[in-house]
């Protein structure tokens, strides 16, 4: 099959000899990919703007269907072909915004936004991040300032979609076209409809639920491709009422299932309705201004929301016109130049006849790297243990000297972990980590792994061990189970450091709500300050048996918790947590009571 080409054995009329280019199709694409950096600019602006994704879905699976129908009546088409056009259009700035998302994160993100930009490059590389996204929640929820590459979810739908599409086209010929690809979109819509209310992250994510938008746009293919293009007065001028509508007051609300039927059918009217020479429609998305956004709309797609959450994260306190002016001009200029100097040269360059190889080469060679060093960035931004690595030792971040330090707790402990790392290679001590983020450490609570806790370190006898815990939380109501840890400890070590929990933040305290116009005092809300003072108070007994490291008056201060450190990075990773800024300010007093 590969580079093969086949003739369809009943020809479908109504094909040029080429791929003829349409201009108002590119007017369409506008309209789509405005919407959407709209309604990501403020979702107030154009609260259903989202739904210019499934504007793009239905235009795709039409203009691609249409293609690889015609080029199969011509007995021209290759799949190795196909797959070399997809990479030659799709892949080049693809792999650029990626590897330029890489680098800015380094710059810009805290470590742990840094590894999990590393885990979403790597996945989007393998066109998996919409799977990834099923298990961190709901798109119109998620922490969007932190997920620079959120938007890729729909390319990796897209190339899921191709992966096997081509093929089932070319099954397909042989037989009737149009009532399989009916059918199967109507099971898809079904699903959609189904999971929308059952697991909606799954719905609004995966190929099975999204599967019927490009297949709408595919059967209209079929249907045009055997029918001459006949004059159907207003029914384009319905679609782009409906379309518009749709932008303005649909919502998330039972999205992607029934609600999204409208702009879907609105997108299929337009194309249909806009067919014939002449339609007004027709002429008012040829209108060059939209044709020039249309032939941007992929490199704007690609840059806009990298662009727009570095902003937002970094400049969480600057005013919201400076923010929006950065973000629109920014857009802009790296769409332009990712449109001439990456898009256009390399569709060229890659589409050339004999070029297969080289095409194919270059993806996988693409791919392996961005997986490469999104995996690197996940694991050199990321010192978290789990109960395997527990159970091995923990985690050797730092070796090779005479010290040997051992980091213990839950995620209290595993967000000091890459600061000590860089204090033991200055101090030169050996680090091994076993912070266990969302882990029991302790005897006597749920599913705790203090059994191979106790082993680790009565086999690794370290001559420090650093615990930090969710005191507030965990031994507040039962002292009893420091107190049994403590014997096994200090048997086992000649130096225990306890450190205490900083000042805790409502959850209402966040880049978000600070853009929104949140300011200080950030007070520690009572409810979680009475919690944190009753452990506090329990591991202030142990002052004779261990050192006592009190980050809480770093973030204590005459004007409530500090939350922005003087270089304007946020000091918290979220409400209970530090990020590694915060932490680095405790540095001093965890050198202290290591020496």
């Amino acid at each position: 099959m590969w580079g093969q080409t086949v003739q369809l054995r009943r020809p479908v009329s109504g094909f040029a000899s080429t791929h003829p280019y349409y201009a108002h199709l590119d007017g369409i694409r506008a309209l789509a990919v405005l919407s959407v950096l709209l309604f990501h600019l403020d979702h107030s602006i154009l609260p259903g703007g989202f739904i210019g994704v499934d504007v793009f879905f239905v235009l795709s699976g039409y203009l691609i269907t249409g293609v690889i129908l015609r080029e199969i009546e011509q007995g021209r088409f290759s799949v190795a072909r196909f797959y070399q056009r997809r990479i030659a259009r799709i892949f080049p700035a693809f792999a650029v915004v990626i590897a330029a998302t890489y680098v800015a994160s380094l710059y810009l993100y805290s470590a742990q936004d840094i590894a999990s930009v590393g885990t979403s490059g790597a996945a989007a590389a393998l066109s998996l991040i919409n799977m990834k996204l099923i298990f961190q929640g709901d798109y119109f929820t998620i922490s969007q300032d932190a997920q620079p590459l959120l938007h890729y979810w729909s390319l990796s739908v897209e190339e899921q979609f191709y992966f096997l599409y081509p093929l089932a086209l070319l099954w397909l010929t042989k037989r009737r076209i149009l009532p399989p690809l009916l059918g199967a979109a109507a099971v898809s819509f079904a699903c959609a409809i189904v999971l929308t209310y059952l697991a909606k992250d799954i719905a609004f994510y995966t190929l099975p639920t999204r599967a019927w938008e490009l297949l709408g746009g595919g059967a209209l293919a079929v249907w045009h491709a055997r029918r001459e293009a006949t004059r159907r007065p207003g029914l384009a001028e319905l679609g782009l009422v409906g379309l518009l509508l749709s932008f303005l007051f649909l919502g998330p609300e039972h999205f992607p299932g029934p609600t999204a039927a409208f702009p879907v059918l609105a997108t299929l009217a337009i194309l249909e309705g806009s067919r014939a020479e002449g339609s007004r429609v027709q002429r008012y998305l040829a209108w060059r201004p939209a044709v020039a956004i249309g032939l941007l709309s992929y490199s704007l797609y690609l840059w806009h929301w990298p662009i727009f959450s570095f902003i937002d994260y970094r400049l969480f306190a600057a005013s919201a016109e400076v923010r929006l002016a950065l973000k629109v001009v920014l857009t802009v200029v790296l769409s332009v130049a990712s449109y001439f100097l990456i898009e256009r040269p390399a569709r060229r360059y890659f589409n050339r006849q004999g070029m297969v190889r080289a095409a194919l080469l270059f993806f996988v060679t693409g791919v392996l790297a961005l997986s490469a060093v999104g995996y690197y960035l996940r694991e050199s931004h990321y010192l978290g243990a789990d109960r395997g690595d527990i159970a091995a030792g923990g985690i050797e971040a730092v070796s090779g000297h005479d010290r040997d330090v051992l980091l213990l707790g839950d995620s209290q402990a595993y967000m000091y972990a890459l600061q000590l790392a860089e204090l033991a290679r200055e101090e030169e001590f050996n680090l091994r980590v076993a912070g266990m983020p969302a882990g029991n450490l302790l005897p006597g609570e749920e599913e705790t792994v203090w059994s191979d806790v106790a082993s680790m370190v009565a086999r690794e006898q370290p001559d420090v061990i650093v615990f930090a815990y969710a005191w507030g939380i965990k031994i507040g109501e039962h002292p009893e189970r420091l107190a049994q840890a403590m014997r096994h400890l200090t048997s086992h070590t000649g130096n225990i450091v306890l450190v205490q929990q900083m000042p805790l933040l409502s959850d209402a305290v966040t880049r978000q709500s600070i853009r929104e116009g949140l300011r200080p005092p950030f007070v520690e809300p009572e409810d979680r300050g009475s919690k944190r003072r009753s452990g506090a108070a329990v591991v202030d007994t142990y002052a004779s048996q261990a050192t006592i490291v009190d980050v809480f008056p770093i973030f204590d201060g005459p004007d409530g918790t500090r939350v922005i450190g003087e270089d304007g990075r946020f000091l918290y990773q979220d409400a209970g947590h530090l990020s590694d800024s915060g932490a680095a300010l405790t540095m001093p007093l965890f050198e202290e009571a290591i020496r």
